[in-house]
This record gives structure tokens, sequence and C-alpha cells, in this order.
């Protein structure tokens, strides 16, 4: 690993400091992989950096939580359903079939837009939130 400069910045959020490091004009052009801490973690700096055909490893912000037993065990999270890529549907505990039902399209202080989808069933069916 080699330190390649370092950054000071008032921001007191990481996630939008990195481009702007990276951009410096000609600089670390060549860099292929990125190790950042969990406070560069955002769906922005993750496409950017694939654009970039750069590797960016950052640990999730959520990593701790996830190690977790309340976590693993959560029936509401979509992690612990079962995905079904054919049909683009998740199911849940209850056996129910979540579907694409609402998408939300945002756009992020930096001009980078995103795009979510919400799941859920045609009929009621709610979960304790975690």
């Amino acid at each position: 690993m080699q330190l390649i400069g370092n950054y000071i910045s008032s921001d007191r959020t990481d996630e939008k400091t990195l481009m702007p490091y990276m951009e410096r004009p000609g600089e670390y052009c060549s860099i292929k992989r990125l190790c950042a801490d969990a406070g560069y973690e955002s769906e922005e700096n993750n496409y950017w950096f694939k654009q970039l055909e750069t590797k960016l490893y950052v640990k999730p912000t959520i990593h701790e939580q996830k190690k977790r037993i309340k976590y693993k065990t959560c029936i509401s999270r979509r992690e612990n359903m079962q995905y079904e890529r054919e049909s683009d549907t998740y199911t849940c505990a209850a056996e129910k079939q979540l579907m694409v039902n609402y998408a939300k399209e945002g756009k992020m202080a930096t001009g980078f837009e995103t795009a979510i989808r919400l799941k859920c069933e045609t009929e009621l069916h709610h979960f304790k939130r975690a």
C-alpha cells in the first residue's frame, strides 16, 4: 500500500470529497485500486469509480450491524429474503412475493441522479420495522 497524497476539506461528510480529490489535473490517473474508509461509501462514488475502471474498496457503513443476529434474522430486510432474478421479485418469510410498485428518482447535491425501486406486495402485508 502506498500513500499518494492528502486532502483537507471543511465538508462534514467524506462522501462528497473523494471525487474532487481524485480529479486533480493529471494526478493519480494510473490508480486501479483505491481503499478508503466507510465515510466514502456512496452510490455516486461507486458509480464514478466504476466508470474510471478503478476498483474502490470501502467498508460498508452497516458492516458491524450486519454481523448481529438481530440483523440477520430480521424478516423485513430484503437481504434476508429470497430474490428471484427472472421475475425481479423477492419472497418474504410469509412466502409472499414482493414486486416493484413504486420507483423514486432523486438528485444529490452534487447533481448525481438516483433511482430507487421500492417493492411491496399487492395485498396488505406489514412487517415490523427493525
